[in-house]
C-alpha cells in the first residue's frame, strides 16, 4: 500500500469533449434528446395543420411542406450550428496556455491534491461523488458533470487501474463524512 499515489496528467491526451458527452449522457440518458427532436416533430405537424385551417385554398392549396419545411429546416440548423460553436469552443478551452502545462494528481488517505491546471484544488474524499471508469481514464467526479482525471498511462511503475480502485475505495470508506451543520 502507498501512502501517496502521483499520477501525471497530459491534458493534449484527454479528449475532453468525448468525456463530457459521456456524462452527460449517462446523466441525463436518452430520453431528453428524443423529446427534444419529439417535440420539434410534434411543432412540425402541429404547425402544418393550423397552416392548413388557417389560411385559405387559394393561397395554400395544402401544401403544408412549403409552409412548416423552413421553420424545421431553421430548428435544425441551430441545433447543427450550436453543436459546431460547442465543440469549438471546448477546443478553445482545452487549447488555453493555462491547460498546455502537464501537472501531477496526488492522491492520498487524506485526499486528492490537484494543484494543475484547470484545478488548484486540495479536496478531502467526501467531496468526490463517485468514481468512474472510463476508456483511459479514471474519473474523480465533484458532480455529476465535473471531473477530475487520472491517465492510466500516467500511473506509477507497477499499479494498474484495478489496484488504484480498490485504493481509492479504500481510502474513501475510512473518510470522515463532512458535517454540513
Amino acid at each position: 500500500m502507498m501512502d501517496v499515489i502521483e499520477i501525471k496528467r497530459d491534458w493534449a491526451k484527454i479528449k475532453r469533449q468525448q468525456t463530457t458527452r459521456f456524462l452527460n449522457k449517462r446523466y441525463y440518458g436518452l430520453w431528453p434528446r428524443l423529446a427534444i427532436w419529439g417535440v420539434a416533430l410534434a411543432v412540425l405537424v402541429g404547425g402544418m395543420q393550423i397552416v392548413d385551417h388557417l389560411l385559405p385554398n387559394r393561397y395554400q392549396q395544402r401544401n403544408w411542406l412549403a409552409a412548416m419545411a423552413p421553420i424545421y429546416f431553421a430548428f435544425l440548423a441551430m441545433t447543427i450550428l450550436n453543436g459546431i460553436w460547442k465543440k469549438r469552443l471546448l477546443r478553445e478551452i482545452s487549447q488555453a496556455p493555462l491547460r498546455r502545462k502537464n501537472r501531477s494528481v496526488f492522491l492520498s488517505k487524506y485526499g486528492v491534491s490537484d494543484f494543475g491546471p484547470p484545478h488548484e484544488n486540495e479536496l478531502i474524499w467526501d467531496y468526490i461523488t463517485e468514481v468512474v471508469p472510463y476508456r483511459n481514464l479514471v474519473l474523480l467526479l465533484l458532480s455529476p458533470v465535473e471531473y477530475i482525471p487520472l491517465q492510466m498511462d500516467g500511473l506509477p511503475d507497477g499499479m494498474t487501474r484495478k489496484s488504484l480502485l480498490e485504493q481509492i475505495e479504500k481510502w474513501r470508506n475510512t473518510s470522515t463524512i463532512d458535517d454540513p451543520a
